[in-house]
């Protein structure tokens, strides 16, 4: 038969007293973390390039029917991928909005520099955002990020020709993107995939399996990514969502008419994500983030 010891210790006196005013004051109930706020976010990725070595970014002729598809996809932020630059992705937030779409501003486009395609992208964007970084490979190749709302967005272009700048550019990439305040979305054409990498490495097999294990290192480092069939006309899948935190709500490619030669079809997710607790402690990790980084801290409207 179990007894209470003749003398109670303080420490033990006090985790008694401690206890009985919890069960007084809350009436024994058991007393639950308050969830942590969250932000739903709806975000498009679309590579509008083209196959046409003549003409392999968007032409100005197709600019209308992208922002059409834009405005039917009402998304809160717009990753395009093979633009012109800057001017073009003004020119498509201007017609969505003489369309009677979203009004959104325009993050300025990164590119590459290094090679003379300029693989440029833009973002468009709905609510608050801070300047954004553009951030450099070893490669050359770029990526571009924005706060808006409390999340970190990052538009992505992966290399597109050698195996050996995929090998090089995700592992930069990933170390890069564990700096950023977090939870971070990356979204784009990433050039890689569960089937393989893009160039020769989609016809050699040596190449596709190492190509599918930079994916799979890849989307190890996230707790989310989009799980779609072919995103491209040659039945690979290049374009993606990946999640720091959070989970995908939806997620779909857009089963449109495509205007040949495009030869990527659109992604619109529904993401739920953490919120950052402190929006100014995200602003600073956001500029600590860009020192030292090659490229612009630029934002544009």
């Amino acid at each position: 038969m179990s007894h209470l010891p003749s003398v109670l210790t303080g420490r033990r006196l006090a985790f008694a007293s401690a206890l009985l005013l919890a069960t007084t004051l809350f009436g024994g109930q058991r007393l639950e973390a308050v969830p942590a706020p969250k932000v739903q976010v709806r975000l498009m990725t679309w590579n509008v390039g083209t196959i046409y070595p003549l003409e392999v970014r968007l032409p100005k002729r197709f600019e209308g029917k992208v922002a059409q598809t834009i405005i039917g996809a009402q998304a809160q932020v717009v990753c395009l991928q093979e633009v012109e630059g800057l001017a073009q992705v003004r020119r498509i937030r201007d017609l969505i909005a003489g369309r009677g779409g979203p009004v959104y501003s325009v993050l300025s486009s990164a590119s590459n520099p290094s090679r003379a395609d300029g693989r440029a992208t833009g973002t468009l964007y709905l609510g608050r955002a801070s300047a954004a970084p553009v951030w450099s490979a070893s490669t050359g190749d770029q990526a571009q990020a924005l706060i808006l709302d409390d999340v970190t967005i990052v538009n992505v272009h992966g290399p597109a020709g050698e195996y050996e700048h995929r090998r090089t550019f995700y592992p930069e990439l990933a170390k890069w993107v564990k700096t950023l305040p977090q939870p971070v979305v990356l979204a784009g054409d990433f050039n890689l995939g569960p089937r393989g990498g893009a160039g020769l490495a989609a016809v050699l097999p040596w190449l596709r399996a190492k190509d599918k294990q930079i994916y799979r290192d890849l989307i190890n480092g996230f707790a989310a990514h989009t799980e779609l069939d072919a995103t491209t006309v040659y039945g690979l899948i290049f374009d993606h969502v990946m999640l720091s935190a959070g989970r995908i709500l939806t997620q779909e490619r857009l089963r449109l008419r495509r205007q040949f030669p495009q030869d990527h079809r659109p992604v619109v997710t529904e993401l739920l994500l953490p919120k950052l607790a402190s929006r100014a402690a995200a602003l600073r990790g956001l500029r600590g983030a860009g020192r030292g980084l090659r490229g612009a801290v630029s934002a544009a409207r």
